[in-house]
């Protein structure tokens, strides 16, 4: 919604940016106020809706974080333990390599 009305596009809302020009919230400003709005219509959304039975969340949420690295073993390639691995290193070696 903010790409529509801030963008310049004749067919759509008109020349004028409506955020940047009209509103006067300077471009680098904008994450943080799209962060607030997104975080009041989140926290609003939750407290309006009934809380979720405890037995539906038990598959969902982790007790411990750490409890997911070493639960069984490595399934495979596909397995988001040895996916999140190959991620550190390719990052590191281009770390390595750019830096």
């Amino acid at each position: 919604i903010y790409l529509i009305i801030d963008l310049p596009f004749e067919p759509l809302v008109g020349p004028d940016r409506i955020v940047t020009d009209l509103w006067g919230i300077p471009f680098m400003q904008v994450g943080w106020w799209l962060f607030v709005f997104s975080s009041i219509i989140y926290v609003t959304v939750s407290l309006l809706t009934p809380r979720p039975e405890p037995e539906s969340l038990k598959n969902l949420c982790w007790g411990n974080p750490l409890k997911v690295i070493s639960r069984g073993k490595i399934s495979g390639i596909t397995d988001p333990r040895m996916l999140s691995g190959i991620l550190l290193v390719l990052m590191v070696i281009m770390y390595t390599v750019f830096h």
